[in-house]
């Protein structure tokens, strides 16, 4: 495929299919677009923006027949039922009212021809993610029986699981210019781009078409490569990510099951779904894991589950030293190594994004002492393990297939009474939330043990009040929240009585923490402390993200804005500059976010020579 400043460059190396520029750009240049092959709203934005143009809807016009599906216009609701892409929906969700369907049900009853070309993944998928793709197939089947019976003779459960099983890899989540989550598209060719940690160009949406620009100089010949994931995330956490989401495994072995297999499966379907590598300073670009080079694939051995499951919780291999219950929440532990650098494998900056340093008095105070990292583990639910039992063993995908569909039958999501639960939440093998484990590292671990446990506890703590936030924020809590939140920061930073050690000034929690606490903040209208947060964030943010990121560049907006609505226009007027020079090139001259900053630049400008004239004519009268 050849189109003007870039190719796709087939290959049987470790990156697979990939993009290739032809010309060279610029930071800020568009290098490709595509427009989603099929789009769905996420169910909390229905009503907010249109079911046609994915612009906002200030007067929605809403569909008389089914209730759920909002028009900025007429004309948009006339297009939409003549496209076909609410016609054949419309019946569906009618049957299931009061309910919504999962996201996944509703894109897989819109244009399901335009992606069935993509490769499902369904040998590399987990066990309890099997029955999940095989209860949402017998759901959106039991909905296309009600809107389109000839359709559901044609089309059934099993090709619907392995439709819901392609749209977990080759999915995007389409997001506004401030990065809040609006729908989910399928979009084959924006797939095509590899993923890397240090990429070259960045992917945003203008409706439904996604736009990658790129983030710096790309030369002729030079891969065009973007992010899949979260960049500000040590190397462990984006494997995690990459392997559930993407199916690929930055961490493999080159020759076990690593991208060349992943290639080769590519080349043999004819598809072209993102294989992908990351690359990492200091490390060699390591393989994806893909399925086999057949069209249905082998299902992992149940040794190989048991790999992936503990790399999808970021369980180290290696074995801690000890395992240390914490008395701040059921099944909250702490695992200790006696080991200077983290037990994963890990990039140069991971030291600065968990580290552990000595706090109080004495020369050593700030030194580094070892690291700690931890997450909220997710526990898998009864439906979980009822799929552990089906499909561990070698089958063929459509034999396995039809055993998943027997457990999604029995309950009762095959039948012709579907479950109010299923629709109105999704699969019945969705997970619990689990303990928190949080890993400590350090040569020194015997001489701060007691100190390690008791930062862990604090890190706990804060990991829980986390998960709890977003609660107090829907229920008007946001003040209470930034004053949890501020107290969890002063003692991750050692500033409590007694503390011998703290979060390093980089740790990727503090980051975190604070960013959650600029959020509360602006919920609760404390400017001020929104403001503090956001400036202790910004050379946090200029370390983990390269210079022109949106992440970035979203967060000097937010400064400037703060600055503007505190009366200090000079402060303002340089937020809002280094914000569009960033904004500019990520998000395009045309972006509401960039034209709001032009604004704050115009009227910080304004104010600041209404000053001089005034300092001006003061002086004057003292003359």
């Amino acid at each position: 495929m050849a189109a003007a400043g870039w190719h796709i460059q087939d290959g049987a190396d470790a990156k697979g299919r990939r993009v290739i520029a032809d010309r060279a750009y610029r930071a800020g240049d568009v290098v490709l677009e595509d427009d989603a092959a099929a789009w769905c709203l996420i169910s909390e934005q229905l009503g907010a923006w249109c079911d046609c143009c994915l612009a906002p809807a200030a007067q929605p016009l809403r569909c008389s027949a089914c209730k759920l599906a909002w028009y900025a216009s007429r004309e948009h609701q006339r297009r939409a039922w003549q496209a076909g892409a609410h016609r054949l929906e419309c019946a569906a969700l009618r049957s299931c009212v009061p309910h919504t369907p999962p996201t996944a049900v509703r894109l897989a009853l819109r244009r399901y021809g335009e992606v069935l070309g993509l490769r499902h993944h369904w040998g590399d998928l987990q066990d309890a993610a099997k029955l999940e793709c095989a209860q949402m197939g017998a759901a959106a089947h039991h909905l296309l029986q009600a809107a389109a019976p000839e359709a559901a003779e044609a089309v059934g459960p099993r090709e619907l699981a392995l439709l819901i099983a392609r749209f977990g890899c080759n999915s995007h989540t389409i997001s506004d210019d401030e990065l809040q989550p609006l729908a989910v598209g399928i979009f084959p060719l924006g797939a095509m781009a590899n993923h890397d940690c240090r990429p070259n160009t960045l992917h945003a949406f203008r409706g439904g078409r996604m736009v990658f620009r790129a983030v710096r100089a790309i030369q002729p010949g030079e891969e065009v490569t973007t992010s899949y994931t979260e960049l500000a995330a040590p190397r462990w956490e984006r494997r995690a990510v990459l392997l559930q989401h993407h199916l690929f495994d930055i961490d493999a072995p080159p020759g076990d099951g690593g991208a060349v297999a992943e290639a080769a499966a590519a080349e043999a379907a004819g598809l072209g779904a993102g294989s992908a590598a990351e690359a990492a300073p200091g490390a060699a670009a390591a393989g994806a894991t893909g399925p086999s080079s057949t069209a249905a694939g082998a299902t992992r051995s149940a040794e190989q589950q048991t790999a992936v499951q503990a790399a999808l919780q970021c369980m180290p291999q290696q074995q801690p030293a000890a395992v240390v219950p914490l008395e701040v929440g059921r099944g909250v532990e702490v695992r200790l190594y006696a080991c200077q650098q983290p037990p994963w494998p890990h990039d140069e900056r991971d030291g600065d994004l968990a580290e552990v340093v000595l706090v109080g008095a004495g020369s050593k105070s700030g030194a580094s002492w070892g690291g700690m990292w931890g997450s909220m583990q997710q526990a898998g639910s009864t439906s979980g393990g009822a799929a552990a039992g089906v499909g561990t063993e070698s089958f063929g995908v459509e034999e396995e297939l039809e055993g998943h569909l027997e457990v999604a039958g029995a309950g009762s999501l095959g039948s012709s009474s579907l479950s109010s639960t299923a629709l109105a939440a999704g699969p019945a093998s969705g997970a619990q939330q689990g303990a928190a484990v949080i890993h400590c590292w350090s040569g020194g671990l015997a001489e701060q043990r007691a100190a390690a446990e008791q930062l862990a506890r604090r890190y706990a703590a804060a990991l829980q009040l986390q998960q709890s936030l977003e609660g107090m924020l829907c229920d008007g809590r946001a003040e209470a929240a930034v004053g949890q939140l501020t107290q969890a920061l002063q003692g991750l930073a050692g500033g409590t009585a007694g503390a011998r050690l703290a979060l390093g000034p980089r740790h990727v929690l503090r980051m975190r923490l604070l960013a959650d606490l600029h959020r509360a903040a602006l919920a609760a209208g404390l400017w001020e402390a929104a403001l503090a947060a956001a400036r202790q964030l910004l050379p946090l943010y200029k370390q983990a993200y390269q210079p022109i990121w949106p992440q970035l560049g979203l967060l000097w907006a937010s400064a400037a804005k703060l600055e503007h609505l505190l009366e200090r226009p000079a402060q303002a007027l340089a937020a809002a500059r280094a914000a569009a020079a960033i904004l500019g090139a990520t998000h395009g001259d045309g972006g509401a976010v960039v034209r709001e900053m032009q604004r704050v630049v115009f009227e910080a400008q304004q104010e600041l020579g209404r000053e001089e004239a005034w300092g001006a004519a003061g002086a004057a009268e003292e003359d």
